[in-house]
């Protein structure tokens, strides 16, 4: 076999030194989700508001959050209210009873 093309021992401690640092790169970045965490629920609105605020505002936002559309939560609140007893509590609204279910 010819020596030049062999790999020397410098070009192997090379390429093992470059892997590792690709290793442990892509352990950082993997990990860092849960060492560096930014807070997700942030609103300053609770319960009724938010609801309140999904139903009034962009159509999309409620679609993003609660994974249907306005027409769509409109719809399944009627059938729930009328055919699966769904009833509005002291203190929580069927709307809000809803949204809670499908977030």
């Amino acid at each position: 076999m010819r020596r030049d093309i062999l790999p020397t021992k410098k070009l192997v401690a090379l390429i093992i030194y470059q892997y590792a640092c690709l290793c442990a790169l892509a352990i950082v970045t993997l990990l860092s989700p849960h060492y560096y965490k930014q807070p997700y629920h942030t609103s300053a609105l609770t319960g009724q508001m938010w609801v309140d605020e999904l139903l009034r505002g962009h159509p999309q936002r409620i679609q993003d959050n609660l994974g249907v559309s306005l027409e769509v939560f409109v719809l399944l609140l009627g059938e729930l209210h009328a055919y699966g007893g769904l009833q509005p509590s002291r203190d929580v609204s069927m709307e809000e009873k809803l949204a809670i279910f499908l977030y």
